[in-house]
């Protein structure tokens, strides 16, 4: 076996496997760079948002909608032990990243098994350029980028196709335990559809490859070796589909699983499939030439004796089932071609090879000095990867540093158990959300009948739900009812950080108070319907100490947002502690800008008091500034207060 290896590396050519290296290797490893500062697409944060949700103990369908197969969210679940997301800034961003970096070693596998694929249905050459050809696409770079479930689906789906692949020839060939391979191979597809349900439209070829393997008189299997072959791969394909139902089925929401994941689908208001494909001729048209043509050649040749005994079927059904379907989808989008690139790759691999091998055989002997195939075959793949590599460096220029603040905001200014609204931005991923739907958006809110959408008015206009924060998106603009936008554009103000909007007071039903205080941390059992403040930068997360809910400050100048709905004469009471090691040190509070006095930090429970008057405070949201300052100030020296609540008490000042 060794000697064979090394007898195709050499027939490969060194040069072409260092090109070929080179040019996916080192874009693959820019990626891990590139995943930490490119934007995130809205679904990546949904699907995060229903990972955290099943770390919570919900039940996926039961307790909030999806319309995706579980397996992703089940398996990011299992991280959340390990970051604090709901209370640490820093762990929340840590984990999305945690996740891309998943999704990365999930696009390394599905560039290696494409290869072995490649290898093992034609040669050493076409699984390389395959690979190359595939790394290089548009839709794959950017979609593999993201966190979404067709990536790792994208892997199994190959795995299964080469794993059927080699099963077939072994059954052919009458080597022992082709039985494993077969049931392999239904594994690996079984599991692939629950990453997602798109897998399904692989079904079809796998049918037919099925019917092909049972039916052909020229395979050397009895009627019964072959029914129990088959058989392996259709229980391999259960296993996965069964165990999943299983589960659900234990929490009394098979049909829950079964309606959201195939009869929801199947009425989804989504877009076709043509527009994707005008997309990806516009973007590669090379690349699906060659796929085309590659595929063309060898269809008509599937069913002959040598083909068959390469298990050819099992690729040209697989691939033409993934094709023939598009039509189909309810809803297209771009991650779907995932599923149908590698395996089109193969194909157009295998045409660029053969192109240059009978190009040298043709015109070969007529010029005096022609490079070598590979060699040929390198320069072309080098010129073909040009426009590939602009367009992954312009990847780079898309950043995430909105998104990541705007999600830092979320965290520093609600709860883990306050709610949010949202159509389709995801900003609250690691908060429950407002309503059944955690994704007001047009499509998932036209599922929902009128009489939901009479519900969510009346819990709006009653309290029932009563989102700390909306996310105004044009996603949740354009989705909801519009006495439902009327409600959300009448209770719910900017934040000056678009699009998140921010409900000031008590939307209208009237229990709101100026007076109450306004703890910083997050006090267990807190009443929602308190009062509170809006935190900017300048502040820890919240903590415990000493048996009481507090928030630091963490700059000399730390800055709340209070609504107040009724300005008058207050005296302000910040109660707070300072660190012994940080006296001496002032306290200073500043309100809209104009001074409200200062007082000296002590080392214990301390009520702060300043006074301000109405004139200067102004209805809707005010700025307090908490600002320290000391003398001969050392380094190590901190200048922090711990917060446990802020107090408005009505005063009549003397003027």
């Amino acid at each position: 076996m060794p000697d064979r290896m090394n007898d195709d590396v050499r027939r490969a050519g060194v040069g072409l496997i260092l090109t070929v290296l080179t040019l996916v290797g080192v874009p693959f490893l820019l990626r891990l760079w590139l995943l930490e500062t490119r934007g995130f697409n809205p679904d990546e944060l949904e699907h995060l948002h229903w990972s955290w949700c099943v770390g919570t103990g919900l039940i996926p369908y039961r307790d909030y909608f999806d319309h995706h197969t579980p397996w992703l969210h089940f398996f990011l679940s299992r991280f959340f032990s390990f970051y604090e997301v709901e209370r640490i800034g820093d762990d929340a961003i840590a984990f999305i990243f945690m996740a891309r970096r998943w999704m990365w070693l999930f696009t390394g596998a599905v560039l290696i098994l494409t290869f072995c694929l490649g290898k093992i249905w034609r040669d050493w050459r076409s699984g390389l350029v395959a690979t190359l050809l595939l790394s290089n696409t548009a839709f794959f770079l950017s979609k593999t980028l993201e966190i979404r479930p067709a990536v790792p689906a994208a892997g199994l789906l190959v795995g299964a196709i080469l794993l059927a692949l080699v099963a077939v020839r072994r059954a052919i060939a009458r080597t022992p335990g082709a039985g494993w391979w077969f049931l392999a191979s239904g594994l690996s597809l079984g599991a692939a559809t629950m990453f997602t349900q798109k897998v399904l439209f692989v079904g079809p070829g796998f049918a037919l490859v099925t019917l092909w393997f049972l039916l052909d008189a020229r395979l050397p299997l009895s009627r019964g070796e072959r029914f129990r072959l088959a058989g392996l791969q259709v229980a391999g394909y259960i296993l996965p589909v069964a165990m999943t139902l299983g589960y659900f089925a234990w929490h009394g929401a098979a049909w829950h699983f079964i309606d959201s994941n195939l009869i929801v689908n199947a009425r989804w208001s989504g877009l076709g499939a043509w527009g994707f494909l005008v997309e990806l001729v516009r973007q590669d048209a090379i690349f699906v030439l060659l796929g085309a043509v590659g595929f063309l050649i060898q269809a008509p040749a599937t069913f002959r004796f040598e083909s068959v005994e390469r298990g050819e079927p099992v690729l040209a059904l697989s691939t033409l089932s993934l094709w023939a379907t598009l039509p189909l989808h309810t809803g297209m989008s771009y991650q779907h071609f995932l599923l149908i690139l590698p395996i089109t790759s193969l194909y157009a691999g295998w045409a660029l090879v053969a192109l240059v091998d009978q190009g040298v055989d043709r015109f070969g002997n007529a010029l005096s000095r022609v490079p070598s195939r590979n060699a040929i075959l390198a320069l072309l793949l080098l010129s073909l990867s040009i426009v590939p590599l602009i367009r992954f460096r312009a990847t780079f220029d898309r950043g995430n540093w909105a998104t990541l603040q705007a999600i830092r905001y979320v965290l520093r200014n609600t709860a883990p158990w306050e709610t949010t609204l949202d159509g389709f931005t995801g900003l609250g991923l690691f908060r429950p959300q407002a309503f059944f739907h955690h994704f007001q958006h047009p499509h998932a809110f036209l599922l929902q009948t009128k009489e939901e959408h009479e519900n969510m008015l009346d819990a709006l206009e009653t309290g029932r739900a009563l989102p700390k924060l909306i996310f105004w998106s044009h996603y949740l603009r354009d989705a909801v009812t519009p006495e439902i936008k009327t409600f959300l554009e009448e209770h719910y103000v900017p934040t000056g950080l678009d699009p998140i909007r921010v409900r000031p007071f008590d939307n209208g039903i009237g229990w709101w108070s100026d007076v109450k205080p306004r703890y910083l941390g997050w006090e267990a059992g807190q009443d929602p319907k308190s009062p509170h403040v809006l935190f900017e930068y300048g502040w820890r997360q919240p903590s415990v100490e000493f048996g009481v809910s507090v928030r630091r400050t963490r700059t000399r100048r730390s800055k709340l947002v209070v609504p107040i709905r009724h300005p008058q004469d207050f005296k302000v009471v910040v109660r707070a502690r300072a660190d012994n090691d940080a006296i001496p040190f002032t306290v200073e509070l500043v309100v809209n800008g104009h001074g409200a006095g200062v007082a000296e930090a002590v080392p214990r429970w301390q009520d702060y008091e300043f006074l301000i008057s109405v004139h200067q405070l102004r209805p809707g949201f005010n700025e307090f500034e908490l600002r320290f300052s000391a003398e001969n100030l050392s380094e190590d020296r901190r200048l922090e207060l711990a917060v446990n609540y802020v107090q408005l008490v009505p005063v009549t000042l003397d003027r």
